[in-house]
């Protein structure tokens, strides 16, 4: 009797081992991952193009050989600073003889002066008739005249002098040269190309799915190829023009005070999108088995089993996805591994993290 008992008992704990086994069998190893919240501060990665705010082609005004080059491309320049001198030699001539005109005018206003004072007094005692006193006093106002208009001149041809000056109309590098010593120019001919390195801009093609998420103002960093220093900036212009990717070029301003950065420079930008509140959850890209370019399921863990959900697909930020869904909440738990061939009610294992 001892011995039946026994290997009954035997035979139940190997039915035990079996069952359990087949179970182990049917259920699927799975990996998941956490429905959350969308971040409240989510960020999308652009390529931009660093270009200067200042950048001009600086021509020339008159026509004339070029005597001298102050400056070579690659030169820092100070705003008014002579970049290149035209020949001047005839109008500084010019500007001589009129001076010396102005001084001879000078004397002869000098000298109507005194003598419409000297007629004056004899006036004052009919000495004289007040016809000659008249006389004076238009013969002073002729010579103050041709002084005033003497002085014009000599003011127009300082300014012609000067129009054979080339200078910087702002602070920055000269990036190219144009002309050369002995050369002859003409009036438009164009002389050098000067950029300003103070202040510069971000430009960068920002995804027309995107344009709802951000604003003029909306805040921004920027890293530089070998560099390890972010800079701050913000969105200043939005291009409201679509081009054929799709894609609004949008601005960004960077101060250059230290002028380490060059225009042309690629740059990573990093913008802070608004949270969009049509698509509050956030998930794992990995969990999504797609029916169209909108939406998708995925399956839901449910003690031990898994269950399909439906959700609608917002933006995609790096490997995470926001979605919209009825069968979701916080906190849920969705397959990411393992999902291909699972089927509803189906138990699964969950691999530990």
């Amino acid at each position: 009797r001892d011995f039946y008992q026994a290997a009954t008992l035997l035979a139940l704990i190997s039915l035990s081992f079996a069952l359990s086994a087949a179970e182990t069998e049917q259920a699927t190893l799975v990996e998941v991952s956490q429905v959350s919240t969308e971040d409240l501060n989510p960020e999308l990665t652009l390529n931009g193009i660093l270009y200067p705010d200042h950048q001009v082609s600086i021509g020339t005004q008159v026509a004339g050989y070029v005597a001298t080059i102050h400056v070579e491309s690659g030169d820092r320049v100070e705003q008014g600073q002579v970049l290149v001198e035209i020949r001047d030699l005839p109008l500084r001539l010019q500007i001589d003889e009129v001076t010396a005109s102005i001084q001879h005018a000078k004397a002869e206003v000098r000298l109507r002066q005194l003598e419409m004072q000297r007629l004056g007094e004899l006036l004052k005692t009919q000495a004289v008739p007040q016809g000659t006193y008249d006389q004076a006093v238009t013969t002073l106002a002729q010579a103050q005249a041709t002084l005033e208009s003497t002085r014009a001149q000599r003011e127009r041809l300082i300014d012609q002098r000067n129009q054979h000056r080339i200078t910087a109309p702002f602070s920055g590098v000269i990036t190219q040269r144009f002309i050369e010593a002995g050369a002859w120019v003409n009036p438009g001919s164009s002389a050098f190309e000067l950029t300003s390195q103070q202040q510069l801009h971000l430009e960068a093609a920002l995804p027309q799915s995107f344009i709802q998420r951000i604003q003029v103002g909306s805040r921004a960093r920027a890293l530089f190829e070998g560099q390890q220093q972010l800079f701050s900036t913000h969105i200043t212009r939005i291009i409201p023009q679509a081009d054929n990717s799709r894609s609004l070029r949008i601005w960004l301003p960077l101060a250059n005070p230290q002028q380490q950065l060059i225009p042309g420079m690629a740059a990573q930008v990093i913008l802070q999108l608004e949270t969009d509140h049509n698509y509050p959850l956030r998930l794992h890209r990995n969990a999504l088995l797609r029916r169209s370019k909108n939406s998708a399921w995925v399956w839901k863990l449910v003690d031990g089993q898994v269950e399909a959900a439906q959700v609608y697909i917002g933006d995609s930020l790096g490997e995470w996805v926001l979605v919209n869904s009825e069968n979701l909440s916080t906190g849920d738990q969705v397959v990411v591994k393992g999902n291909e061939n699972l089927r509803p009610g189906q138990a699964v294992f969950v691999r530990p993290q």
